[in-house]
């Protein structure tokens, strides 16, 4: 007997693929009543990968309506067997521009080689969206064949098209990539060379130390900043001094990128980064110390010491939470100064600060806030004298 949905009306895709009912959403792909259900269920057979449903996707590459058969392409790409990579093929050569993208697309989705040749040649299409999606599935599918066509591609009139060649290529990656990467940061659009930038940071190759250091100064933010970041990868010194210039940049994610560049530098960069600590802006002084903390430098310490004598309280505060981190007892008697700070933040920070330490010298210093009238203040006194009890008694059984 029928179904009684089936009885009320049109197939419930929704229903069906709740059920995983692969049957009936291969019955719906030809429910002539309505394109609706034909896409919805071409969609889900799609995404249930289910393939015992490729002959009736590929039946449904005829129906008369498009977004039909954009949908039985793109299952018939996540399904990825040879029959709907043999299918998708067909239609790379349609008429319709719109499918032709969706199959350019569905290709790097299945994921065949048997698609680069094809996508190699559809670089040469008379519709940019088809040019784009096969740049991009280019890259998806992963063949180092494509590098030298998709250099080529670098030369596209549309934007676009060279910005998905330049992903590609640092998908593909491999020493023939570099150099078409390093020129793509002259190019004239600034989608592109931001792209080129954050493929250079992805694949982290010292040749493109001295192109990148030019693209600091790149007049749009986006590129300076992945510029900063491939340079923070690539982690060579000559970039250390450029990468301070841009700590007076304008754009804060521009100033983190450099400060987070100048961090992975190493030693060349700490200096850069204690000079930032004089700088204006609270919002510029901070993260060099959320970075500092996390540098194994003896000029660190001492440069967060000075920060606790900063005008603004979120950075001695912060300055105090970053030497109790690094727990050394030179920032001891600075930190005990600091209790004294009028801003309450600065003061908890400061004493739970001494408790990592640890020193035995901040206890008497530490334990005169025992009877503080902020509840939150004796709290953190308590957890402090509890930390340098723990470490005078370790120091002690050490000494015995």
């Amino acid at each position: 007997m029928p179904r009684l949905r089936d009885l009320l009306g049109a197939p419930n895709v929704e229903y069906m693929a709740a059920k995983s009912d692969v049957d009936g959403l291969i019955k719906a792909l030809s429910y002539r009543k309505d394109a609706h259900v034909r896409r919805a269920a071409a969609r889900t057979l799609g995404e249930l990968h289910a393939a015992r449903a490729t002959s009736a996707l590929i039946t449904a590459l005829q129906d008369p309506v498009r977004e039909v058969r954009t949908a039985a392409i793109v299952a018939l790409g996540e399904i990825k067997e040879p029959q709907a990579v043999t299918a998708i093929l067909s239609v790379l050569k349609s008429k319709d521009p719109q499918l032709r993208r969706s199959a350019a697309t569905a290709l790097g989705e299945a994921g065949s080689a048997n698609g680069v040749g094809p996508l190699i040649e559809a670089l040469q299409d008379s519709d940019p969206g088809v040019r784009q999606a096969a740049a991009e599935s280019l890259g998806r599918i992963g063949d180092l064949q494509a590098v030298e066509p998709l250099t080529g591609a670098l030369q596209d009139t549309d934007d676009l098209v060279r910005r998905n060649a330049i992903e590609a290529l640092g998908r593909l990656g491999g020493p023939g990539v570099v150099e078409p990467l390093i020129g793509a940061l002259q190019d004239s659009s600034r989608e592109v060379r931001r792209a080129a930038a954050k493929m250079l940071d992805k694949i982290a190759d010292p040749r493109a130390t001295e192109a990148l250091i030019g693209a600091l100064g790149d007049e749009h933010k986006w590129v300076r900043g992945a510029a900063a970041d491939a340079l923070g990868k690539i982690g060579d010194e000559r970039a250390a001094e450029p990468l301070a210039a841009l700590l007076k940049d304008q754009d804060a994610d521009v100033y983190r990128s450099a400060v987070e560049a100048l961090a992975k530098i190493g030693p060349s960069g700490v200096e850069p980064l204690v000079a930032a600590l004089h700088y204006e802006g609270v919002q510029v002084r901070i993260p060099v110390i959320e970075r500092l903390v996390k540098m194994d430098d003896p000029r660190v310490v001492p440069a967060l010491i000075d920060a606790l004598q900063d005008e603004e309280q979120a950075v001695r505060g912060g300055a105090a939470k970053a030497l109790g981190a690094i727990g050394d007892k030179r920032a001891t008697d600075p930190l005990i100064a600091a209790l004294k700070d009028p801003a309450y933040f600065v003061c908890v920070s400061a004493i739970e600060a001494l408790g990592k330490i640890g020193d035995p010298h901040a206890k008497d210093a530490v334990g005169a806030f025992r009877e503080h009238r902020d509840a939150r203040i004796r709290s953190a006194v308590v957890d402090a004298l509890r930390l340098i009890g723990r470490a005078e008694a370790a120091q002690a059984g050490m000494g015995a």
